[in-house]
């Protein structure tokens, strides 16, 4: 309904503004059960067939989650290897409005770890704060497979 919906104001514009182009969005996908699934671009297989890193979060380490009884879900987000976002799949009781920010962040071609703590800080405890956390360990991960990273461990490692 959500693609309908904007592919018919689209569809208006175009009407009013000869010549306009049809935009070639980041399309989601939601479903709303119980828990809520949630996705967007490439799938886990795609990510993978492709070579792309896949890093994930189950919702047992998010503090809201837990408070709310809700700890039987994750978040899964495919990264190229720019770090940009190429998929993503959330399930919770709040996947579609998680799903929010990632596209963002793939409209705009913002690397994922754009929504690290030392970026963006969330507001806590949020179901929101597992996207940053997982942000943060991706862009942690980064820093240790880097030269600094192992610069950085020879030189604490010597103290």
């Amino acid at each position: 309904t959500h693609y309908a919906s904007i592919m018919g104001v689209w569809a208006a514009r175009n009407l009013l503004l000869p010549g306009s182009t049809v935009p070639t969005h980041v399309v989601p996908r939601a479903t709303f059960t119980a828990p809520e699934v949630a996705s967007v671009g490439l799938t886990e297989a795609e990510a993978r067939e492709k070579g792309y890193e896949i890093f994930s979060q189950p919702c047992s380490q998010n503090e809201r989650a837990i408070c709310e009884n809700d700890q039987r879900g994750f978040i899964d987000v495919y990264l190229d290897k720019g770090g940009l976002v190429v998929g993503a799949c959330i399930m919770n009781n709040r996947a579609g409005e998680l799903l929010a920010e990632l596209l963002v962040l793939m409209e705009n071609k913002r690397p994922f770890t754009s929504l690290s703590l030392g970026k963006v800080l969330h507001p806590y405890p949020t179901y929101t704060w597992a996207t940053m956390i997982l942000a943060t360990d991706v862009q942690s991960q980064k820093l240790h497979a880097s030269t600094t990273g192992k610069a950085i461990k020879w030189i604490v490692g010597r103290r």
